[in-house]
């Protein structure tokens, strides 16, 4: 008999990101394995109706709308007891025997335990970023001086201040199984969090999208790719400010693909006019693909990031990459195999700051050496077929779930 797994998550309509995609390359790929009935439940803002049912490319798709008022939703928790109770009374008639409960927002944790009380189930809980980490783009004072006293002082003793929401602390404490996207999100529950839940690592996969030739011609100037969003975390200015030093020595050009607000496009041109930088706005991946392809090296500034999609994207098509030593970051490159790491230093003041002469220096060195570049995109496309695959990612979650349910 199938077992069934119910892969949860919570979005607004029309709204797609990692978290987003990690899930549904699960659910179109596990649907195919004759182990699993597959569910992929979607909690979504701003949609209208009741919940809907469809199936989709083998899986079911239950669509659940949230209330109108999100922040009375977040605030208030008898709201959200009304919604899970709702919820849960849409989805028992689905369940049978014991399913696994696979949720991807931690704050989804809340209905996971609330069906768990009714229904026997396994919770597993997956963990695509620390919370914390997201402060740097909306209280980046606090954000420092947790990140001093986690990476400099290396003081874990006061947990609270880490994690700060009730629903992240079950999470890490009343799942059955918590899965990290890399080694140093699992570190920091061990330290943190210690001795609660079993903690299993699988990084995030993608199916086999590059182009057939990675033979890349040669171009002047070099044709550099930032890809991302707008939050200060990515970086985007570091990589600007790198780019400017780098044009003192050698001819480049940015392309910046992504979801820049037009007033952020009106000030970089402003602060950068000699640099030559193309916008591309959000773009499909079918596009995102050949724009990865026409370019000689990809750029990656952030300054906190977990198993990153674009990393992740730009080693699938063979590009040379420039990237901080940040996190997971500093565990998909190796430097001088299959990238050059920049590093990242804390000022007490200042915070995080990116070393953007060697960001130069780098992008300069590249660009100056074509041999270089080929190496380095070789071996990233080596180790994205070696460790970041879809069947790799798969086989990862698979294992857990039968480890469940067994």
């Amino acid at each position: 008999m199938k077992k069934q797994l119910f892969l949860t998550d919570m979005t607004n309509a029309g709204n797609v990101n990692g978290v987003t995609r990690c899930v549904e390359l699960l659910a179109e790929s596990l649907a195919h394995d004759s182990s699993f009935d597959v569910f992929w439940v979607r909690f979504v803002h701003n949609l209208s109706g009741e919940s809907k049912v469809k199936v989709v490319k083998g899986y079911t798709l239950v669509l659940i709308p949230l209330p109108a008022d999100m922040g009375l939703f977040l605030r208030d928790g008898a709201v959200r007891l009304s919604c899970w109770r709702k919820a849960s009374e849409f989805l028992i008639p689905f369940l049978v025997g014991s399913p696994v409960l696979h949720i991807h927002t931690l704050n989804l944790i809340e209905f996971a335990l609330f069906l768990r009380r009714q229904v026997p189930c396994k919770i597993v809980t997956h963990l695509h970023c620390l919370p914390w980490k997201g402060l740097y783009n909306t209280d980046v004072k606090l954000f420092n001086l947790l990140f001093e006293q986690y990476y400099v002082r290396k003081d874990y003793s006061n947990p609270s201040l880490f994690i700060r929401l009730e629903y992240e602390r079950l999470a890490y404490t009343k799942s059955d199984c918590l899965v990290c996207v890399t080694e140093c999100a699992r570190d920091f529950i061990s330290r943190i969090c210690p001795g609660h839940t079993d903690v299993q690592v699988v990084t995030n996969g993608i199916p086999d999208m590059a182009l057939t030739t990675f033979d890349k011609v040669d171009h002047k100037p070099l044709r550099c790719l930032f890809v991302g969003s707008s939050h200060t975390s990515k970086g985007l200015w570091f990589v600007l400010t790198a780019m400017q030093g780098a044009l003192i020595q050698y001819p480049v050009s940015l392309t910046i693909a992504g979801a820049i607000p037009r007033d952020m496009r009106n000030n970089i041109l402003n602060r950068f006019p000699f640099l030559d930088i193309h916008f591309t706005g959000q773009v499909e991946f079918a596009r995102l693909r050949q724009i990865y392809a026409d370019s000689d090296v990809g750029l990656i500034g952030s300054v906190q990031e977990q198993c990153s999609y674009v990393a992740i994207e730009m080693m699938m098509m063979g590009l040379p990459v420039v990237t901080t030593d940040v996190d997971g970051l500093d565990e998909l490159f190796t430097d001088g195999y299959n990238g050059i790491k920049v590093s990242v230093h804390f000022h007490p003041r200042l915070g995080l700051q990116v070393d953007v002469i060697r960001m130069s220096e780098a992008i300069v060195t590249l660009g100056r050496n074509a041999a270089l570049r080929r190496r380095l995109g070789m071996n990233a496309r080596r180790q994205f077929q070696e460790r970041h695959s879809l069947q790799q990612m798969t086989d990862g979650m698979k294992a857990i779930y039968k480890s469940l349910v067994s």
